[in-house]
């Protein structure tokens, strides 16, 4: 379920029932990002400011607990022994902190190289859930190298996926990946007619209260 690209742990798992997952967000108001350095629709106010406070944007408990369930999986294969959950307070119950959006891409989004690191957040882990997705037709989601591009200047060792300059891992629909929060990513330009839906978030671990 874990696997190592460019050196760090990328958990990879499929979603129980990713059809569940778009029945849920379908009231989810979606707006063009104007916060981020994304073209495409988001659902967060830190992403758009077309949405407010009073605009929906509850995340179901039974997404939130399968999050946690994936969460828990990758932190046992890591073997930490602490417990998180995509909800920035210390409440994993409380549906207002619940730092989870959608991302819509439809034809000619895309979203440019960035991180999830926060210096006003202690964001644990980040992760992103395919829940329409084609393979074949959608815009690749792509890890980027933290190697300076110019260090590896072999043209072999640069088709080695280790020194490669990007990498795009093997995603279907229904696929959850959960990651550091410093690894740089892209979504590259879609061009389908059909739109590609995707679920984003962060992790934070659940402080003991002694």
């Amino acid at each position: 379920m874990i696997a190592e690209i460019y050196g760090f742990p990328v958990y990879m798992d499929k979603l129980s029932d990713p059809e569940k997952f778009l029945r849920y967000i379908q009231d989810v108001k979606l707006a063009k990002s104007d916060g981020w350095n994304a073209k495409c629709l988001v659902s967060s106010k830190d992403g758009s400011s077309e949405i407010g406070d009073n605009d929906i944007n509850f995340i179901h408990d039974e997404i939130f607990d399968e999050l946690c369930l994936h969460g828990e999986r990758y932190l046992e294969e890591l073997k930490i022994d602490i417990k998180m959950s995509p909800s920035e307070c210390n409440n994993p119950k409380c549906p207002d902190c619940r730092d989870i959006w959608v991302n819509k891409y439809e034809k000619g989004h895309s979203q440019d190289l960035h991180w999830h690191v926060n210096e006003q957040r202690d964001i644990l882990f980040s992760f992103v859930c395919f829940l329409k997705f084609d393979p074949d037709k959608d815009a690749s989601f792509v890890f980027v190298n933290p190697i300076p591009q110019f260090s590896v200047k072999c043209e072999k060792l640069r088709k080695n996926p280790y020194f490669s300059v990007a990498m795009k891992p093997n995603i279907e629909e229904g696929t959850i990946m959960i990651f550091p929060p410093w690894m740089l990513h892209y979504v590259e330009t879609h061009h389908s007619n059909e739109p590609r839906i995707s679920m984003a978030g962060n992790f934070y671990e659940i402080k003991s209260k002694e």
